[in-house]
């Protein structure tokens, strides 16, 4: 001890300041408890200078007294020279000079005694870490640090080696109760080990267990966000940049560090611990640490909002698979046991945890970044850029493949990656590098070079068979999210023959799961599996023929998801199979569905052996379903017409024909399948327009498949508004697409199909129409055909016209509804000039009872429609007989002796009686009013045409029927008796006799008077007609000039005087 003593005391004798400094020790070395630094808790510190005010605290902290929380001296020192005056803190230039050197002396001496660590940090510094004071603390902390920073990368290696004394205390202050502290010592460590990464090295065993205690802990030790960003990056930098056998050593608490850094709450300690798992599975690929990584980077990043942490938890997935490795001992199994043995490790790595994890972010991920990244690390998985990939890196075996081939598919229909030149291009690298790899590790089953592969069909090397569709898509099957432009902009690529070598190797292995995705709860998936569908479609091409009975049933299943997104990608996956399969292999399924409607047992159970217990009863079809296959098979027409140029067979189209025509399919109400309908009949027509010969029955089948949906839809029919109702659906988007793909079947004039297949449609409708009821479908056709076709037409088949007609309306018993419509239909016919005029004219009957069209129709159909019957819908059939009988009488030009027949005879319909009795009862209608003026005016337009030929019977049974409407309430049927007044005396009174006109003259005489002046002047006109007769003037002058005293209108009693006197 006395040897120390003497040291101490020759240093204080070489070293003394000068007189202006002031002595810090506060006495000579005897009177201070002695002791090795290091050792005691009070060390000698040589005496130096103040130095300026700015580093005044630092300097008391290199002393050797004590300081109190408040950092006064404890040791005795008087408060006078403890504080000091302001002229012992000022120091002049030479007593710097002198310190200065006095400060060299002391480091040399202090280096000597070992109380040196480096140069500007003495054991003093050190041992302040552990003072109970917090600014003491940051204080030596600082002071430590700002020494380091200083130092060479060889003297970091030096003072941060194990064995010397700094290292420990500067881990432990990690742990410090300050944040200022932690925070300080954390970028220490990180600046003095990226400048000296040896040292990193040398003291791997001492820094991670430490960094593990701190952020590594299940319960978070460190709360501060900062400092755990520091901590991870001296794990994500030096840490995971030293040898690998040395990471290996730690392996376990760098991969709880990293597990619970991806669970931290901050996204910048989240991301490097990201970077620092890819690292650590990378450079410990044996360590087995790799599954506890990947789930906590499922679970903590990979969902996490930021697309940057996400990204770096993609790469973590990547790397947790391809570096996997099991350390086993070759001398206990062969190396292809031992690679099959990792082959399995990885393999169910990747088919547990992350296949599903990457599926989700392909799938669900908004960012386009994150779902690039996605697809590049299952590209990498099968064996892609293996260039730029990591040494550790090795691809999952070829037995793995359809774990990650379907989110591969996925890129192909990625729209954000469509529209980026750069990306569509690295996609399009990546399947043909991908397939490339994987066709080498598949076994050959040919000749070298061949190209064969066990287990695969031979892929389609003709791509004629597709049209020059390129993948994925062209304009036509583009997303309705982006134009044409844009989506076929960024794929311009032709797949290799490996690349469509592997997806017809996998598809048997593939389609069953993609399928199954179509089914799923969320929307996304159910996206996925559609474009993974479309995808695979696209890339087998016509491979994928021999599964279109698997395909068929899903895509008519998904095709009414509720989803329109979801939707309008089966649509595109149907076009594509429809552009890439010969219809033979999916024709017969597709039309199977539209007439059982049963798409609910998809591929996915028809591949199983147990059927769904959710299989409908095909006897109770949903029009939705229905309406769902209807979907799938006019896509597949459209995708076979326009991208295969395919013309169908004579068997083909009867079959597609038949199919629509079926009284179930016809026969659904439902505006989807009616619409549905329309689009598979149209592309039908486009796909056979032109042919030089279509079978004659398919054709007529798309006749009356396309009449019966351009006619008013059945509720009009049964609401009887067929008549305005009609027309204005003819003028609705379903109208105008059957009279288009009707044109185009005939090739370009609907009149010339219309004509050919006219009869062949009347002979199939015509056995049901005694029972069709209001939404019939055979109903709607008769009436569509009634409207539509050619008057020269119509005049060919008018007998069999006239027949189903007068089947529909004569009976009474049949539905009002069907009535009112034949009879509406009827008189719509009579009203076209052209073609009604045609085909009333047509002659019908033998040659016995030959007579015309418009005769028949009033004898048959209109007349028997008057027959009363209680009840206002049997009103209702009344007024449309009324109706369609005035338009006949009016336009059919009929000769006035044909008319005295039906007159005079009795009605085809028996029981019918003749026709006049008909009409005045409907003449005093008691329902409508409406009823009494159509019958008023229709028996004016026979009078007029047939009236001179009358019996005096008729005559004297009609007169009195045309006074008591004279009397009716409502003035429109008043001057409507007047008119048909005027119109029976021209007609028939010439040759009437005295008496009967005497009774009429007095009948209708006090109407000359009524309310209204038109009426009055009609009644007054047909009085003048009858005084200008000679034969009957006298009587006209008696019954006037005793009424002319008593009427207002004298004037129109002198008229019809001097009309009877002129006579």
């Amino acid at each position: 001890m006395s040897h120390v003593d003497d040291i101490w005391a020759a240093l204080k004798a070489s070293s003394l300041p000068s007189s202006g400094a002031r002595n810090h020790g506060g006495g000579s070395s005897s009177t201070m408890q002695g002791g090795l630094p290091g050792v005691t808790s009070h060390v000698r510190t040589l005496d130096e200078p103040r130095q300026s005010s700015s580093s005044s605290t630092m300097d008391v902290s290199h002393s050797g007294c004590d300081l109190d929380a408040n950092g006064l001296d404890t040791n005795g020192l008087d408060d006078a020279s403890s504080r000091g005056t302001s002229e012992e803190k000022r120091v002049s230039d030479a007593t710097m000079n002198d310190a200065e050197e006095a400060n060299a002396a002391a480091a040399a001496a202090a280096a000597a005694a070992g109380n040196l660590i480096c140069p500007s940090i003495t054991q003093r510094d050190v041992n302040a870490l552990n003072e109970p004071d917090r600014a003491t603390r940051k204080r030596a902390m600082e002071t430590i640090a700002r020494a380091l920073s200083q130092r060479s990368t060889q003297e970091l290696v030096d003072v941060l080696h194990p064995s010397r004394t700094l290292l420990a205390p500067l881990l432990r202050a990690l742990g410090d109760a300050t944040e200022r502290v932690r925070l300080v010592a954390a970028e220490a460590v990180l600046d003095a080990l990226v400048r000296a990464p040896d040292a990193a090295a040398a003291a791997l065993p001492q820094i991670v267990p430490m960094l593990a205690a701190r952020i590594g802990a299940p319960e978070q030790r460190e709360p501060s966000e900062e400092v755990r960003e520091i901590l991870s990056k001296i794990v994500a930098g030096p840490v995971l940049h030293t040898p690998a056998e040395a990471i290996a050593s730690v392996a376990d608490p760098i991969a709880d560090i990293t597990s619970r850094g991806m669970l931290d709450a901050y996204a910048g300690v989240k991301k490097l611990a990201c970077e620092a798992a890819g690292l650590l599975v990378a450079a410990a690929p044996t360590s087995g640490v790799h599954p506890r990584v990947l789930d906590a980077c499922i679970t903590g990043a990979l969902k996490h909002q930021h697309s940057k942490v996400r990204v770096a938890a993609v790469a973590v997935v990547e790397a947790c698979v391809l570096c996997q490795r099991r350390d086993v001992s070759l001398d206990d199994m062969t190396d292809e046991i031992a690679s099959a043995v990792m082959d399995d490790d990885r393999e169910n790595l990747l088919a547990s945890s992350a296949a599903p994890a990457l599926h989700r972010v392909v799938t669900e991920d908004a960012s386009p970044q994150v779902r690039m990244r996605a697809f590049v690390a299952c590209a990498r998985m099968i064996g892609a850029e293996r260039a730029e990939c990591p040494s550790a890196y090795a691809p999952v075996p070829s037995a793995a493949a359809p774990h990650v081939y379907p989110m591969l598919l996925l890129a192909l229909t990625d729209e954000a990656i469509a529209r980026s030149q750069a990306d569509a291009a690295r996609i399009a690298h990546l399947v043909d590098d991908a397939a490339a790899v994987w066709h080498k590790a598949q076994p050959e089953t040919g000749p070298a070079g061949d190209g064969g592969i066990a287990g695969a069909p031979a892929p389609v090397s003709d791509m004629s068979d597709a049209g020059d569709a390129l993948l994925p898509f062209d304009a036509e099957v583009a997303t309705s999210s982006s134009s044409p432009s844009s989506s076929s902009s960024g794929w311009q690529w032709w797949p290799t023959p490996a690349a469509r070598a592997m997806a017809v190797a996998l598809l048997p292995k593939l389609l069953n799961g993609v399928l199954r995705t179509l089914r799923e709860w969320t929307s996304a998936k159910r996206a996925s599996g559609a474009r993974s569908l479309l995808s695979l479609v696209a890339l087998t091409r016509g491979d994928a023929a021999p599964h279109a009975s698997a395909i068929c049933p899903a895509l008519a299943a998904a095709v009414a998801d509720d989803d329109a997104g979801v939707a309008a990608l089966v649509v595109l996956a149907a076009r594509t199979l429809g552009t890439c399969c010969d219809p033979s292999h999916w024709l017969a399924v597709a039309l199977e569905r539209v007439a059982s409607g049963n798409t609910a047992g998809t591929a996915v159970e028809e591949m199983s052996s147990t059927p769904s217990p959710n299989a409908p009863n095909e006897a109770t079809v949903s029009a939705g379903r229905r309406a769902g296959a209807l979907v799938a098979l006019s896509s597949l027409l459209r995708g076979a017409s326009v991208g295969r140029g395919w013309t169908p067979t004579d068997a083909q189209l009867s079959s597609l024909a038949a199919t629509l025509a079926a009284a179930e399919v016809r026969g659904d109400s439902s505006n989807a399948v009616r619409t549905q309908m329309l689009s598979v009949a149209a592309n039908a027509c486009s796909a056979v327009a032109g042919s030089a010969a279509v079978s004659p029955l398919a054709e007529a089948d798309l006749v009356r498949v396309l009449l019966q949906l351009r006619c008013a839809s059945p509720a009009e029919h049964a609401t009887g508004t067929l008549g305005g109702g009609a027309r204005q659906g003819r003028d609705s988007a379903l109208a105008g697409g059957a009279s288009a793909a009707l044109a185009q079947l005939g090739g370009g004039d609907e009149a010339v199909v219309l004509r050919r297949t006219a009869e062949r449609v009347l002979c199939t409708v015509e056995p049901s129409c005694a029972s069709w009821e209001a939404t019939s479908p055979d109903a709607c056709v008769f009436w569509e055909m009634l409207r539509s076709c050619p008057g020269d037409a119509l005049a060919s088949l008018a007998p069999r016209m006239l027949r189903m007609l007068e089947t529909c309306t004569a009976n009474a018993d049949n539905a009002p509804a069907i009535r009112i419509a034949a009879l509406r239909e009827l008189d719509a016919l009579a009203e076209s000039s052209a073609r009604g005029a045609e085909c009333l004219a047509a002659s019908v009957g033998d040659n016995v009872n030959r007579e015309t069209a418009c005769e028949r129709a009033i004898r048959a159909v209109a007349g028997p429609a008057l027959i009363w019957k209680v009840g206002k819908t049997a009103a209702a059939v009344r007024h449309s007989a009324c109706v369609c009988l005035g338009t006949l009488l009016r336009v059919g030009n009929l000769d006035a002796n044909v008319l005295g027949r039906v007159v005079e005879d009795d009605m085809f319909y028996p029981g019918a009686g003749k026709l006049l009795p008909l009409m005045f009862g409907a003449m005093d209608e008691d329902w409508y009013h409406d009823t009494r003026l159509a019958a008023c005016d229709a028996l004016e337009s026979l009078v007029r045409a047939s009236g001179r030929v009358w019996s005096e019977n008729a005559k004297r049974a009609t007169y009195p029927e045309i006074t008591k409407r004279l009397d009716d309430a409502n003035g429109g049927v008043r001057a409507s008796a007047a008119r048909l007044l005027l119109a029976f005396v021209e007609a028939c009174c010439p040759n009437y006799d005295s008496t009967n006109v005497g009774y009429l003259v007095e009948g209708v005489l006090v109407h000359m008077d009524d309310a209204d002046d038109a009426i009055a002047v009609t009644v007054c006109d047909a009085l003048c007609v009858l005084a200008a007769h000679g034969g009957h003037s006298s009587i006209v002058v008696k019954a006037v000039s005793g009424a002319k005293e008593r009427h207002r209108r004298v004037r129109l009693c002198e008229k019809v005087l001097q009309q009877a006197a002129s006579a």
